[in-house]
């Protein structure tokens, strides 16, 4: 039987598979007869019933906050963040065997690198050519030029160094660090999991592996669910750590 090897993954799978659900937060406060041509009866409204300072403009509309811990998605919905994901060492297992725990340089490691969110973009309107350059005007306008691109259908204010949008989830910004170490973790899982099952689950998490799985959080709950499923069928049982 394969002798047990858990790398940081199993920990990093155990951790996440505890993350809070994300959450709406409504139709928001949008502009109604009566308000002035701006914002602030909008803003009066949320604040009346949310606090002073806990709102914020998402596209036309004004939305309260997200709790702490969670980023904006797509405006209603409050995303929540993973947890840090990484450390900083390698580790030798009770055989000798180095287990890699995917390193971050030291500069990286001193942040507190969480995604956070980049709003609703600039959609096509009413107006604009039948291209992204109206998209890109109103944009440009806001952030300065060079600062947007486009993502999906739509064009966002690029994301700050460090950080990378992806086109699975475009309203966020997540660390470019945790993302590539997510990849390179679950390419090490899968080859794991193809050297000691033969289930053909294994090829599931192969293929997100070297397909390049984008959302790191994404990819922990993939290799989770091939574990519980080979865990059911008795091939790893000497493997598992969760």
């Amino acid at each position: 039987m394969a002798q047990s090897h858990p790398t940081d993954l199993d920990n990093s799978v155990a951790m996440n598979a505890n993350i809070p659900k994300d959450y709406g937060r409504g139709e928001g406060y949008p502009w109604k007869f009566g308000d002035a041509l701006n914002d602030s009866g909008m803003i009066l409204r949320c604040e009346r019933d949310k606090g002073k300072g806990n709102c914020e403009k998402c596209g036309q509309i004004i939305y309260p906050k997200c709790a702490s811990g969670y980023v904006v998605l797509g405006c209603k919905i409050c995303h929540a963040v993973a947890p840090a994901l990484l450390s900083n060492e390698n580790v030798l297992d009770e055989e000798g065997v180095m287990n890699p725990v995917f390193n971050l340089d030291d500069a990286v490691n001193d942040q507190a690198l969480v995604p956070y969110g980049r709003g609703a973009g600039y959609p096509w309107k009413f107006g604009d050519s039948l291209n992204h350059d109206g998209q890109f005007n109103r944009c440009q306008a806001a952030n300065g030029n060079g600062n947007c691109e486009l993502c999906g259908y739509n064009i966002y204010p690029k994301c700050k160094p460090g950080y990378t949008g992806t086109p699975s989830a475009c309203a966020i910004c997540y660390p470019t660090a945790h993302v590539l170490a997510a990849n390179d973790a679950l390419a090490l899982e899968a080859m794991q999991l193809t050297e000691t099952a033969t289930d053909d689950t294994a090829s599931v998490a192969t293929a997100a592996a070297f397909g390049g799985a984008f959302v790191a959080l994404f990819t922990l709950f993939v290799v989770k669910k091939v574990r519980q499923r080979m865990a059911n069928t008795g091939e790893r049982k000497g493997f598992l750590a969760i």
